[in-house]
């Protein structure tokens, strides 16, 4: 069977209109999207809007009545991945694992939208295989952390400068998750100067589990859509792998090729 990428493409995903206002992504990012599609009027692709982009211009800019009414197409991401939905699954495996962007947007000849595939699409369809990984060589993220009491707005800060749309909360030890969505939540309901005065204890996730296999690493990674996976290292300690490392180990570990035999789908040509 030969499958092509829009057939595995996932379900819903979020488009948003290149003129529409910059209000109208922060809105749907709000409700705990990664990123928007932003199309133009006839549904081509014009790039890729990011949870932690957004961040970055309310905290450059403010929350501004100019800057919420600016066109989405003024504030795109560098370097959003995009392929046609007709390349083979192979292809589109291996380029996901190199660009450890997460995501790639699937088009077609003409550059319209047909669908978004995700690693963590794919991650359940290894876990579906029992796909089984040395799970002690799987990397950890060297990332920073934030304290109980910090404020959203600080929390902001240190999630636009690392890059990462998930941090964990710790008190004495990892306490849960605060995720750039939720911020972005804060903002819609309350308005921007709430960041200043909320805690990151009170938006943050429970931690469901810590990871002692490469399977538990998966399940938390599709059962709990968390961006950060937590891994135990042994002596109570607790390290955090992102799910784009998880996918990106399995496909460097075995290829592209054999990981589609596995889980049940034969490589294109």
């Amino acid at each position: 069977m030969l499958v092509r990428a829009y057939e595995l493409a996932c379900g819903d995903f979020a488009v948003v209109g290149f003129e529409e206002p910059l209000s109208r992504a922060l809105y749907v990012l709000s409700r705990g999207c990664r990123e928007v599609v932003v199309v133009d009027d006839e549904r081509r692709f014009r790039g890729v809007l990011s949870d932690v982009r957004l961040l970055k211009l309310l905290l450059d800019y403010g929350y501004t009545a100019k800057l919420m009414d600016s066109p989405v197409s003024l504030f795109l991401d560098d370097r959003a991945p995009a392929m046609h939905y007709a390349y083979p699954l192979e292809a589109v495996v291996q380029m996901m694992a190199e660009d450890q962007k997460g995501f790639v947007v699937l088009t077609g000849s003409d550059m319209r939208v047909e669908g978004l595939l995700t690693c963590r699409c794919l991650l359940r369809l290894m876990r579906k295989a029992g796909l089984n990984i040395a799970f002690w060589s799987l990397p950890i993220s060297n990332l920073p952390s934030v304290l109980a009491h910090n404020s959203l707005i600080e929390v902001s800060k240190v999630m636009v400068d690392s890059g990462y749309r998930e941090l964990p909360v710790v008190a004495d030890d990892p306490i849960g998750l605060v995720s750039a969505d939720k911020i972005l939540d804060v903002v819609v309901r309350e308005g921007v100067k709430a960041l200043q005065v909320v805690n990151a204890s009170s938006r943050a996730k429970e931690i469901r589990g810590v990871a002692r296999s490469f399977s538990e690493a998966v399940e938390l990674a599709v059962d709990y859509d968390l961006n950060l996976i937590p891994i135990a290292l042994g002596s109570g300690r607790t390290g955090f792998c992102k799910v784009e490392d998880v996918y990106s180990h399995v496909v460097k570990t075995l290829g592209s090729f054999k990981i589609l035999k596995l889980v049940g789908l034969r490589a294109g040509d």
